[in-house]
């Protein structure tokens, strides 16, 4: 037997430290202990360093669509302080949190440095996440199927678009600071849908992400109603019920979004779960609109159920609908008619169609007409380009001064369909908007071409996400929402990818990065119906 047999084995080698986790580890001693000196031992702050820390690795370790439903989750269900959730009488829980995400930093802090949004930050963090799976070929988030490709090429237009339009104002003289806020949330539309389309799988997440958005509807509805109806309102001098509104404006979107994609379900599939799904949540969400009284939520539920109509295919439940309609038409209009001029009790509704489109009935209604006035007249100074972002409308009929409340009413306006054509122009405003377009129309053709009822039913959720979407904007300050970046964002994407899996629009070759699974039965998925 030789020596080296008999030799015994050299000891092994002392496994070096993994010096990155070393010094991250100190780090984060360093910053805690710091934080409970700097607060007088407040536990809280101390070991808000420590659940940081475990959040931003459990992103980085868990697949992005995961992180991505979460962050939608978050985005449509914290409260905004700018957006003066509840009046500041009601507190979630997480309302330091919520401010923290969706409000600039500075708001929270005092810290007038950090003049941006914690959003912001856990975006270009889920971004980096995602660059460096695809730099070192991480297996985590694949297969993805691709969207189509003129859902990614006019989003990036649309991108594009922004920024030019941004230096295009700021050339001309624009005010720095409104004009990054003008297309903040604007230009993350376009951003969150790149985003989304490199995390979700496929038809085969439509499921999951339409669960993630019903729930957080459910959850803001049954705020809104709470608030509405049982929130004690002792001791805020001023306020008394009927409050003007519950929760925000732009949870009109939410609720309209949430109730059309159960509605779209039922549509698809008309089973026991589906009815069961939609007979919970309707109930729910309707009530959160009229808790919440505003007016554009009706206005929305309508734009949707026409959508749905003229898009869903001829069935019996279709013809007796469109049969029931004909003949009530004669009362409908009788009915209208008398309420005209008395919108009490049962005619109720038709004040309120009344304060849409009669100036005169409503002061709030001849307010925002002044307005658009002006956005009409100052599109005519400058109609293919507009002012730029960083300007404000031309006031050519003087306003009441709604400074006090809201400083910067005229770089936001009401109606943001004609304020984006004031300072973006005819040729901006298309390039921006297009994107929108596009989704609705791969939406429509997946639609038509497939024969799955969960991915007709995403067809018709997405197209309603951008219809509710594109009418708060016309009417309600819907562009400066962040629910309107977290309903049409996914949209974008779920209509990009079912026009591939569907067939209506045709894969592109040059971005083959592993086929995608062949859809799996979700909560939208059971057999073709027999009646089409």
């Amino acid at each position: 037997m030789s020596a080296e047999a008999i030799a015994p084995a050299a000891a092994p080698s002392a496994r070096r430290p993994n010096l990155p986790l070393v010094l991250m580890l100190a780090g984060l001693v360093f910053v805690t202990v710091s934080m409970a000196i700097l607060t007088n031992g407040n536990v809280g702050a101390a070991l808000a360093p420590v659940a940081l820390f475990a959040f931003l690795y459990a992103l980085w370790k868990v697949p992005l669509r995961y992180s991505v439903y979460l962050v939608i989750y978050c985005g449509l269900t914290m409260s905004n302080p700018y957006e003066g959730f509840a009046f500041g009488i009601f507190h979630p829980p997480l309302e330091k949190v919520g401010s923290l995400l969706l409000a600039n930093i500075n708001v929270t802090t005092g810290i007038q440095a950090l003049n941006f949004c914690g959003m912001d930050l856990l975006l270009l963090f889920l971004w980096g996440i995602l660059f460096y799976r695809r730099a070192v070929g991480s297996r985590i988030d694949v297969p993805i199927l691709e969207s189509a490709r003129p859902m990614r090429m006019f989003a990036l237009i649309s991108m594009l678009f922004n920024f030019g339009l941004w230096g295009w104002g700021l050339y001309r003289g624009g005010d720095f600071s409104h004009a990054i806020w003008q297309i903040h949330k604007i230009v993350h539309v376009p951003i969150f849908f790149f985003l989304c389309q490199s995390a979700l799988r496929g038809p085969q997440d439509n499921a999951a992400l339409g669960a993630v958005i019903v729930l957080a509807g459910v959850e803001r509805s049954l705020t809104a109603i709470y608030i509405r109806h049982f929130l004690p309102l002792d001791g805020y001098v001023g306020l008394e019920r009927p409050l003007p509104y519950a929760t925000t404006h732009a949870d009109s979107m939410l609720f309209v979004g949430a109730l059309a994609i159960v509605a779209a379900v039922f549509l698809e599939r008309r089973d026991r779960r589906s009815l069961f799904y939609l007979l919970v949540v309707a109930p729910i969400t309707l009530a959160a609109m009229e808790s919440n009284t505003r007016r554009l939520a009706w206005v929305e539920l309508g734009a949707v159920l026409v959508t749905f109509y003229l898009l869903s295919s001829w069935n019996s439940v279709k013809r007796r609908l469109t049969r029931a309609v004909l003949v009530a038409s004669p009362l409908l209009l009788v009915y209208v008619a008398v309420g005209w001029n008395v919108g009490t009790g049962v005619f109720a509704p038709v004040q309120t169609i009344r304060s849409l489109v009669d100036s005169t009935s409503d002061p709030s209604t001849h307010w925002r007409d002044m307005e658009n006035l002006n956005l009409i007249f100052t599109i005519g100074e400058n109609p293919f380009l507009g002012s730029g972002f960083g300007h404000p409308y031309e006031e050519f009929i003087k306003l009441p001064d709604i400074s006090a409340e809201f400083a910067a009413y005229r770089y936001h306006p009401h109606n943001g369909v004609l304020g984006l054509w004031a300072f973006a122009g005819l040729i901006g405003f298309s390039g921006m908007w297009v994107m929108l377009v596009v989704a609705v129309f791969l939406a429509a053709r997946s639609y038509r071409c497939s024969s799955v009822p969960g991915e007709r039913a995403a067809a018709l959720s997405s197209i309603a996400a951008i219809v509710v979407y594109t009418n708060q904007v016309y009417g309600d300050i819907g562009l400066p929402a962040w629910a309107g970046i977290f309903l049409v964002g996914p949209a974008m994407a779920v209509a990009g990818k079912l026009a591939i899996s569907s067939g209506a629009w045709p894969r592109s070759r040059s971005r083959q990065r592993g086929a995608a699974q062949p859809p799996q039965a979700g909560i939208a998925d059971l057999p073709e119906r027999q009646d089409r």
